[in-house]
């Protein structure tokens, strides 16, 4: 007989130790979010991380007090699932893309880190002109998390939430697999099917926040199904839901809308969980769970944009809500059946380009697509064609079985139905697969339920499977290879048989030059203030930011469409850089900066941050001083 999520064979609560690593994980992030609110109010922002690192002391202290209900038997399980040894193996390659890359994907050097560096910069969380909206539209959550990481080491460990999140996602996917009635280690085999999903898996190496998001939604799943059977302790399980939520739309925002499902259950499930609270416990939970979910990042763009959701004019899907869920569940379906290498797309992205302008699907979804990579990235990287077999084999398993399946299972599948149901309704982006990748991933237990049964020698095969074909996804991925590239690309620039590979190599090249954009032009920046208050930057739309912002010692100034000479030279500027898709919005300005006697150029540099539109000049300027009559 199977077993239900209150028929446990070891420790629920407090001598579980997913319960303290979970609680302490959910309990830092809301302080950190919360901490971050606060001091940004205070304009003191940068200074956070120093209570930030105190809240970290403090969880510590308390998960050392707590662990001492942890019987010897859950601890050597819990170590058994660590030094489990192809997650090891992922945990390598992970570690090793932290350690020698830094971050360099498109999102994060054009607007994720460049707006943690402009907040640090302000002192506070505030509205910037700037070309690329994202910077002052988008949720704070991610930001405010990794915002203590750069304060303290730069941009050497902002990984460290994406590693964290995949490690608690890990510990999930585990502990829901023992739920389930099997032992420790055939959970350990189990749970790392899901976990090397390639989206998983290059996210834990990267800078994006979808894994992220993701971990706060099995957080907020594994403490409502907790909550059946946890007794004194569901209050508890009660809040730490709500608040993970909370943290994911924070995250995400389009992962509001698992708001639904959470409510129902809240409200009629059963023991029902509003009975177990406190009075007191609406007075901080709402507030707290507020600030951490995307609520502030809504009322600032309103009073900025008069929109919440930003300056944005359509979404990416038709007025059609059937059409939309048709689309993005035909998308989301295709973007699992990425294969770690796959050099033979080019043509099948041909012909399916050719397909949906030749049908104009476009003029009803206008992100439609069945496009694929030869090499997955973090943009198109879901599950990927492996994991998303097997998983397909458990649910069909599960199917034929569902008499024998716990209920919290098909609840969890269905509140990730209901939210991509709702989300896709309205919105269907390019990066389907990634971006609602939350929801596809409470479906997993129903997997791992029709997996349970499964001849343990198959499970292992189909581990080693998934396993290896995301090691070679982290080995081989452009944005940060860990293979020789450098010194395969010269041995075959010197043989011309060899043209064609270092013609492929060198794309590899562009994705380690878009994090040292503008690097060689802000190095010959000298801020002795003799004539103004720093650098200004005249840039386009999703171009990397970071070495404009951190390469020098002065304060940066963006400047959004449509500012003109004048008022540059009104904000008290010295320097001022233009970089190559600047005249796509800047035009106008830069006509007016090349006639003008005032600015001179200082140097020029080429530097590609995109594949598809190649090099592109970037200038230097300085002012000079007004001469005298």
């Amino acid at each position: 007989m199977s077993k239900d999520s209150n028929d446990h064979s070891y420790p629920l609560m407090r001598g579980n130790p997913i319960t303290i690593l979970l609680s302490a994980w959910i309990s830092l992030s809301a302080m950190v979010v919360l901490l971050g609110w606060g001091f940004s109010f205070l304009g003191i922002l940068r200074w956070v991380w120093i209570p930030d690192a105190m809240s970290l002391i403090a969880i510590i202290s308390w998960v050392k007090l707590t662990w001492k209900n942890v019987s010897a038997t859950e601890c050597k399980a819990l170590c058994g699932l660590l030094l489990f040894r192809p997650l090891l193996l992922l945990l390598a390659l992970i570690a090793a893309a932290i350690l020698l890359y830094p971050p360099e994907t498109y999102d994060s050097l054009s607007y994720r880190l460049p707006r943690i560096l402009l907040w640090l910069q302000e002192g506070s969380i505030t509205h910037l002109p700037v070309s690329d909206e994202r910077i002052n539209l988008m949720p704070h959550v991610w930001e405010l998390m990794t915002l203590p990481l750069m304060s303290v080491s730069g941009e050497a460990f902002l990984e460290i939430p994406s590693l964290v999140a995949w490690v608690v996602a890990l510990l999930i996917l585990w502990d829901f697999a023992r739920r389930l009635g099997v032992d420790p280690l055939r959970a350990a085999w189990m749970a790392a099917i899901p976990a090397s999903a390639f989206g998983f898996v290059l996210q834990a190496a990267g800078t994006s926040n979808d894994l992220l998001a993701t971990a706060f939604i099995l957080c907020s799943a594994w403490f409502a199904v907790s909550f059946h059977g946890a007794g004194a302790s569901g209050r508890h399980c009660v809040l730490l839901s709500g608040i993970a939520l909370a943290l994911a739309a924070g995250t995400k925002p389009h992962f509001i809308v698992l708001v639904l499902p959470w409510l129902i259950w809240f409200l009629a499930a059963p023991g029902r969980p509003w009975r177990i609270l406190r009075m007191i416990d609406p007075l901080w939970a709402i507030p707290a769970g507020l600030l951490c979910s995307p609520l502030p990042a809504f009322i600032l763009n309103h009073r900025h944009y008069g929109n919440y959701t930003g300056p944005t004019t359509s979404l990416e899907g038709s007025h059609q809500p059937l059409v939309n869920i048709a689309a993005g569940t035909s998308m989301m379906l295709w973007q699992q059946l990425q294969l770690p290498l796959n050099p033979i797309v080019s043509r099948w992205n041909d012909l399916q380009e050719a397909w949906i302008l030749s049908a104009h699907w476009r003029d009803k979804v206008p992100k439609l697509g069945f496009a694929m990579g030869e090499i997955p990235l973090v943009d198109n990287a879901s599950m990927g064609a492996a994991v998303f077999a097997v998983l397909m084999v458990g649910l069909i398993l599960a199917i034929k079985r569902r008499h024998d399946i716990p209920s919290w299972c098909w609840w969890l599948a269905g509140a990730g139905l209901i939210g991509f149901s709702l989300a896709s309704s309205k919105i269907v982006p390019a990066s389907i697969g990634r971006s609602y990748l939350g929801f596809m991933a409470l479906g997993i237990p129903v997997a791992l339920a029709g997996l349970r049964d499964v001849p343990i020698r198959a499970v292992q095969l189909a581990t080693w499977s998934c396993v290896i074909c995301s090691a070679v996804v982290l080995i081989l991925t452009p944005t940060h290879p860990l293979w020789p590239t450098d010194y395969v690309r010269r041995t075959a620039e010197s043989n011309p048989s060899l043209a064609s590979l270092a013609r492929n190599i060198q794309k590899y090249q562009s994705f380690g030059e878009k994090h040292e954009a503008g690097g060689t032009l802000v190095s010959q920046i000298k801020n002795d203030g003799a004539l103004g208050i720093g650098v200004g930057v005249l840039a386009g739309a999703g171009e990397p930011l970071v070495k404009l912002i951190r390469g020098h010692h002065g304060k940066t100034i963006l400047y959004s469409p449509g500012t003109d000479l004048a008022s540059i030279e009104a904000s008290g500027v010295e320097w001022l850089m233009v970089t190559g898709l600047a005249p796509e919005v800047h035009s106008t300005t830069i006509q007016a900066l090349y006639g003008s006697e005032r600015w001179k150029m200082i140097a020029a540099a080429e530097y590609q941050t995109e594949l598809r539109r190649g090099y592109k000049t970037w200038f230097l300027y300085q002012r000079t001083p007004v001469r005298s009559q």
